[in-house]
C-alpha cells in the first residue's frame, strides 16, 4: 500500500494572509471589468447627461477650444478621456495612461495643464533635494512601471521620468 502525501499548505493564518493579499487585485480586476462594460456600452453620440447616469460624474472635467467638453474617469490602471462636441454628443473615447500620451508632457507645462491630460495621480509626494512635488501615475504596464512628473513649487513641469511602481514589489525581506 503507498501513502499518499500531501503538499504541506502551511498554517491556516499563512493561508488568510495569502488570500488577504490577492483581494485588493481581486478588487481592482472586479472595477475594470464592470467599469469597461459600462465605458463600452458607450455609443459614439452619447450624451453627456447619460454618460454620467452611467459613470458617474468624472474626476476632471474641463472645456475644449472648439465649445465641447472632455471628461476623465479613471478606471484601475486606466483613465478614460471622453470627448464631446458643443452640443453634447460623444465624439471619442480614449485611455490616456500610455507612453503616448506621457510624452506630451513637458517641460514648462503647468500642473493644471498635466491634470487635464492625465487626471489625477495615483500618488504624491515630496523629492526635498530637488524641492519638487511628484506626481506618479500607475498605468497598465507590462513592465510595472510608473510614470513620475516632477513639479517646482510654482507648479511648473520640472522633469518626467518612469519608475518601478510599489504596487509590484515582492516582499522579499520579510516572506511569510
Amino acid at each position: 500500500m503507498k501513502t499518499l502525501t500531501l503538499p504541506d499548505r502551511g498554517s491556516t493564518a499563512t493561508r488568510h494572509a495569502q488570500r488577504w493579499r490577492l483581494a485588493p487585485w481581486a478588487a481592482a480586476a472586479a472595477t475594470l471589468v464592470f467599469s469597461g462594460c459600462a465605458l463600452r456600452a458607450l455609443e459614439p453620440g452619447a450624451s453627456i447627461a447619460s454618460t454620467r447616469e452611467r459613470l458617474g460624474q468624472p474626476v476632471v472635467e474641463h472645456g475644449t477650444p472648439d465649445g465641447g467638453r472632455r471628461l476623465l474617469y479613471p478606471m484601475g490602471l486606466q483613465t478614460y478621456a471622453l470627448e464631446f462636441d458643443a452640443r453634447g454628443s460623444l465624439l471619442r473615447s480614449e485611455n490616456v495612461l500610455d507612453e503616448a500620451h506621457f510624452a506630451r508632457i513637458t517641460p514648462g507645462q503647468s500642473r493644471e495643464e498635466v491634470r487635464r491630460q492625465l487626471g489625477l495621480p495615483s500618488r504624491v509626494w515630496g523629492v526635498r533635494y530637488r524641492n519638487q512635488t511628484v506626481w506618479s501615475y500607475s498605468f497598465d504596464d507590462l513592465f510595472c512601471r510608473q510614470f513620475h512628473v516632477g513639479l517646482t513649487p510654482e507648479g511648473a513641469v520640472d522633469d518626467t521620468s518612469f519608475g518601478p511602481d510599489p504596487r509590484c514589489e515582492e516582499r522579499r525581506f520579510f516572506p511569510d
